[in-house]
């Protein structure tokens, strides 16, 4: 009897074809295609997709409103696109094997953050930080700090001191927060 991790290789090859992978940059269409997949392999699936989409029910309102429906979505897909651009630069300068298909919206989701932080920047926001709740700080303080704790510090000790581009695309989180 196969085992769950066993059952969901097709994911693998799956993957391999509709992710993005920076070592066949040809393959423009995964730039989209890579934001509807999620790794059902990774064992914290759920938890990323609820927090995607807890980011986008607290924050994707106001950017929505203030672009409107249409450029709304060409922003998130934009956003996405850039996220993808700047993994992509980030580990070919670190020369960083890339063969590994990048899956997933968060690229897109930080895209959707970061415009949050400019257009709304200095709306206070009630968050948990630190472990302490309910500080409350302007959302471009948060969303820096949660930029900087939780990707620019990681991704760069990933990407230059361990040379890995496996786990967290966190270049990604960071391209689509400054796109």
């Amino acid at each position: 009897q196969a085992n769950a991790r066993g059952d969901l290789l097709w994911f693998k090859e799956f993957a391999d074809e509709w992710g993005f992978r920076g070592d066949a940059p040809g393959r423009l269409h995964t730039l989209f295609t890579m934001m509807w997949i999620h790794d059902p392999l990774g064992g914290v699936l759920p938890l990323h997709i609820l927090t995607n989409m807890w980011a986008l029910l607290v924050f994707g309102p106001q950017v929505e409103d203030a672009l409107g429906h249409v450029w709304y979505a060409v922003y998130y897909l934009a956003g996405g696109v850039f996220a993808n651009l700047a993994l992509w630069g980030m580990l070919s300068l670190a020369h960083v094997n890339q063969s590994l298909p990048t899956v997933g919206a968060s690229g897109a989701v930080m895209a959707v953050l970061g415009m949050f932080a400019v257009r709304f920047y200095s709306t206070p926001v009630t968050s948990l930080f630190l472990f302490i709740p309910g500080v409350r700080l302007p959302a471009a303080v948060l969303l820096a700090l949660y930029i900087g704790l939780a990707d620019i510090r990681p991704g760069l000790l990933e990407t230059f001191v361990n040379r890995s581009a496996a786990g967290v695309a966190h270049w990604a989180h960071i391209g689509g927060f400054m796109g």
